[in-house]
């Protein structure tokens, strides 16, 4: 899986967080809540692609391609 900056959505396509490249293999998270308060926390790049894995998060590309194989 690549890794690349971006917001990332869930499979209802709401916006769930933004990754932001801060080095080359650290990563800044900063998750959006309804309350208006604003998460962040930095990672390496393998924590960051677990962390999308396992939050089943998606870039919007990879959701047109995941609707459109149906």
């Amino acid at each position: 899986m690549y890794l690349k900056p971006g917001i990332l959505y869930d499979k209802n396509e709401d916006i769930i967080c933004e990754i932001l490249r801060i080095k080359n293999n650290m990563f800044q998270i900063i998750k959006f809540s309804k309350g208006r308060k604003i998460w962040a926390c930095g990672m390496n790049e393998h924590e960051t692609k677990r962390f999308k894995r396992m939050n089943k998060l998606f870039y919007k590309d990879e959701l047109q391609r995941m609707n459109a194989n149906g």
